[in-house]
């Protein structure tokens, strides 16, 4: 027995096993909190999301999008503004196993996630060799707000920041380990971010050439393996750097074979951008403006991105971000001959440059929209809170107190997000709020005509829940765009077919002196009031929608 007893203590003084398990029991508090109640953490679907799932299943069925496009590289979401091409894809993988379902949208941006966490933890191993700031940005990443949301969603650009990380590590690797073709795939998915999120396309070419320049400098890359690398990337970049030629100067569309390059003839995104604004001084200062407000509030007032008591990385962060940012630029440019891992902070230190540049050249940003930066700040929290611990000659205590800091933050968020704030997402402006529900009930009625109110399906946003709600069976596959950008853009006179084979659907307007005549309608819940003969309806509430049901039927 004693025997036994001291082999075991053996294996705990093992500081390789010690570590594995912590790496272990951190996978596992993060796995579990990112599945808690996945894939229905928010019951409900987001229009960017259901417009992304449409496409999906069209281009799992068919090969095209939803307007008929063959297989294209980037798609046209609402004529007006795109969707990139790699989280739809993605879903209509998942599509054409499992078939068309809320599992299949939210299980690519799911798998992204858990990868991410392997991948943080492989970098961290790479770059610093410092078991302990590894495990303190692997924890810090488990139990990051930000990182959880959106694990819960699917929304297009949020693939961006996953596969950067993936094709960093891919990158460090190549150059230090010297291993060439992990160089070369490191590439292709650089190449790939274009593919994930539109701004990439001018992000990670920046990045790239900075570490480039860098890589050159310190002959770390010869000339030859620098341009088979730019090779790479280009070629697997060209369709989507073709489709920007094509609609900088209004070029007609192409296809590669079964692949379409296309110009997007109502596109207005490039407002987004600050080199496309009129008053370039001026938007650049509200842009800086509102960049390090989000930063400092780690907050956007958009709930589905972050909740305003914990932010994306916790507000308590802040400042020692700015203690590990200190501590990264002191050791590159003060105590060069102190570190071994230079090109590592040199890739932190660019991650983090491009997250800012990102915040500046895309006006009106919110969380999403500056994905890019939050994997750096973890990174550099992870650093600042290893460079407090060690300044302090009790590191134990102040170690321990920086655990219960960060347990007690990720307790309230958890159960702030998953109790209260997760219904108040499914609430929101940009979510079905009920709309799906209701068109899936009728769905499984025995009644064939159901009438829409016009007050449900006014804007784009609700013409895509009901394409959503009926799994995108219309049975009219053949309407133009141009009358799809009419109803879009709300002139009068414009009403979408929506009818499948088992229902038909025609929108009427519910006015004050509307007596209902039909078995069936779906209306929003602030009509209710303008119906005079509601007594003769059973009334079924979905949110903020209700379905009218005949008594009689």
């Amino acid at each position: 027995m004693m025997h036994t007893l001291n082999k075991f203590m053996e294996i705990f003084q093992n500081k390789k096993i010690i570590y594995t398990i912590f790496v272990i029991l951190i996978f596992i508090v993060a796995i579990t909190v990112r599945f808690l109640n996945w894939p229905n953490t928010i019951d409900d679907i987001n229009c960017d999301e259901a417009m992304s799932a449409i496409n999906a299943k069209s281009i799992a069925e068919n090969g095209t999008d939803i307007y008929g496009t063959k297989y294209p590289i980037y798609f046209e979401g609402w004529l007006i503004s795109g969707q990139s091409a790699l989280a739809i894809y993605s879903i209509a993988f998942f599509i054409k196993i499992f078939g068309f379902s809320v599992i299949s949208i939210r299980l690519p941006i799911m798998i992204m996630t858990i990868l991410s966490l392997l991948f943080m933890l492989l970098l961290m191993n790479k770059i610093f060799k410092n078991k302990k700031i590894t495990l303190i940005v692997l924890s810090l990443l488990a139990i990051n707000p930000w990182d959880i949301m959106q694990s819960q969603w699917c929304l297009d650009c949020n693939f961006y920041p996953h596969i950067m990380l993936i094709a960093i590590y891919l990158f460090y690797t190549g150059i230090e380990d010297k291993k060439t073709a992990m160089l070369f795939f490191s590439m292709i998915l650089f190449a790939i971010t274009l593919y994930s999120y539109g701004i990439a396309l001018y992000l990670t070419p920046i990045f790239l050439s900075i570490l480039a320049l860098y890589l050159l400098i310190k002959k770390k890359i010869t000339i030859k393996k620098f341009l088979l690398c730019t090779l790479v990337f280009l070629i697997v970049s060209s369709p989507i750097i073709i489709m920007c030629i094509i609609n900088l100067f209004d070029l007609p569309t192409i296809n590669i074979g079964e692949i379409t390059i296309q110009n997007f003839k109502y596109a207005i995104r490039t407002n987004d951008m600050l080199i496309f604004s009129k008053n370039k001084i001026g938007t650049l200062f509200n842009n800086i403006a509102t960049l390090i407000k989000i930063l400092i509030l780690q907050s956007d007032t958009l709930i589905w991105n972050a909740l305003p008591m914990y932010g994306t990385i916790y507000i308590i962060s802040l400042p020692i971000i700015l203690i590990g940012i200190i501590e990264l630029g002191y050791k590159l440019f003060y105590r060069k001959q102190e570190i071994n891992n230079q090109f590592g902070i040199v890739i932190i230190l660019t991650w983090l440059l491009i997250g800012l540049i990102c915040g500046i050249i895309i006006n009106d940003i919110n969380i999403n929209r500056i994905n890019i930066i939050w994997y750096v700040f973890i990174i550099i929290n992870g650093i600042g809170i290893y460079t407090v611990i060690t300044k302090f000659k009790n590191k134990k205590i102040l170690a321990i107190l920086f655990l219960i800091l960060y347990v007690i933050n990720f307790t309230g968020f958890a159960i702030n997000y998953y109790d209260n704030a997760s219904k108040q997402i499914a609430n929101s402006f940009t979510w079905s709020n009920g709309l799906v529900d209701a068109i899936q009930y009728v769905e499984n009625t025995d009644v064939n005509k159901v009438i829409l109110s016009d007050e449900v399906c006014n804007t784009d946003k609700k013409d895509i829940f009901i394409r959503y709600g009926t799994q995108g069976k219309q049975k009219n596959k053949d309407i133009s765009k141009e009358e799809f950008m009419k109803f879009y853009s709300m002139q009068d006179g414009v009403n979408m077919d929506y009818s499948t084979d088992k229902k038909q659907y025609v929108i009427n307007k519910i006015n004050e002196d509307m007596t209902l005549t039909e078995p069936i309608y779906i209306i929003k819940k602030q009509e209710i009031n303008e119906i005079d003969n509601i007594q003769k309806y059973k009334q079924n509430i979905f949110n903020n929608y209700i379905v009218l049901i005949d008594k009689n039927i």
